[in-house]
């Protein structure tokens, strides 16, 4: 299949006269041609002027034509087909994206604190179990590690924070796994818990302001809005279970359950105050409850909107 630079290079070529009636033989032609200058530009060619009994067909956005003899009688026709089929494309294209953004935007039912406490209750004592487990089993490794030859190791804080966010991960899989209306598993490479099918949990360790620490990628963006994840399940309310480490990391200031959506807190449920050194939880199943009241919202400090990555447990 020739390549011409102009019509008048086209005319003197023995093969300007053989006629090209198939659409897919034109197109070929000129990815062809656009592909040897090294662009392809929008991508769509028209049907140009006519140059002795053939067509020029044009490349929209690159500078060259391309001589491709197709008859007058045939001009009609290929028009036709070509542009129903450029319609037809954009039309599924429009449709497929339609559908994405869709699937990306559809937002979970979010369970209020009065709904979501009834549920939560019927695991409270085992929750604080495995996040207090967790953490002692950190203050056991960080004794053990001042042992060792050098001296003291300096842990860093997303160190400390994986360390303990793997051993909850171990209590959590040994405590709930096989139990009525629970599911332990990976989601999407992500580790946590499906309560009832109407809540889903992920433990994190939480500032302050109640907010976790994690690598600001679009599938945590999408948890933090209670959108539809791909790997998650479609219904639960999205929820973090988090502990909240005093300076030193030497003891548990309280164990709490929130609710965010987008940068908005919706409810957070404190599950009692305690030291991680006891060894009986000590926490009055009275003051279990909302901090401010039954449900409140909270704006999170612009600062920790873009997520903070030097801290965190995983890579959602």
């Amino acid at each position: 299949m020739p390549m011409f630079n102009s019509c008048s290079e086209a005319k003197g070529h023995p093969l300007s006269k053989e006629p090209i009636c198939n659409f897919e033989m034109v197109a070929m032609l000129v990815k062809d041609h656009a592909s040897a200058r090294g662009g392809w530009g929008v991508g769509f060619y028209e049907i140009g002027k006519t140059c002795s009994g053939g067509r020029q067909h044009s490349f929209t956005k690159v500078s060259f034509c391309v001589w491709a003899c197709v008859p007058l009688e045939m001009c009609d026709a290929f028009g036709l087909e070509y542009y129903s089929i450029v319609l037809r494309n954009i039309i599924w294209m429009f449709c497929k994206s339609i559908l994405a953004l869709k699937k990306h935007l559809i937002m979970r039912e979010i369970l209020r604190l009065k709904e979501a406490q009834p549920i939560l209750q019927s695991v409270h004592e085992d929750l604080l179990h495995v996040i207090q487990s967790g953490f002692s089993d950190w203050l056991k490794i960080r004794e053990h590690s001042n042992s060792f030859d050098g001296g003291p190791v300096n842990y860093k804080p997303r160190t400390k924070a994986g360390i303990i966010h793997d051993h909850i991960e171990k209590y959590v899989r040994s405590q709930f796994t096989g139990q009525d209306g629970i599911v332990v598993d990976d989601f999407n490479g992500v580790f946590g818990m499906v309560l009832q099918d109407s809540l889903f949990i992920r433990f994190k360790k939480m500032d302050s302001t109640y907010s976790v620490r994690s690598l600001y990628t679009n599938q945590h963006k999408r948890y933090m809005k209670q959108g539809q994840i791909e790997g998650f399940p479609a219904k639960p309310t999205f929820l973090f279970a988090g502990y909240m480490p005093d300076k030193t990391w030497s003891a548990i200031k309280g164990i709490y359950v929130a609710c965010w959506q987008n940068d908005t807190l919706e409810w957070v449920d404190e599950f009692g105050k305690y030291t991680a050194e006891q060894a009986i939880l000590d926490f009055d199943q009275k003051e279990n409850k909302a901090i401010s009241g039954i449900e409140k919202r909270i704006k999170l400090k612009r600062k920790t909107k873009g997520g903070d990555t030097k801290t965190g447990t995983d890579d959602i």
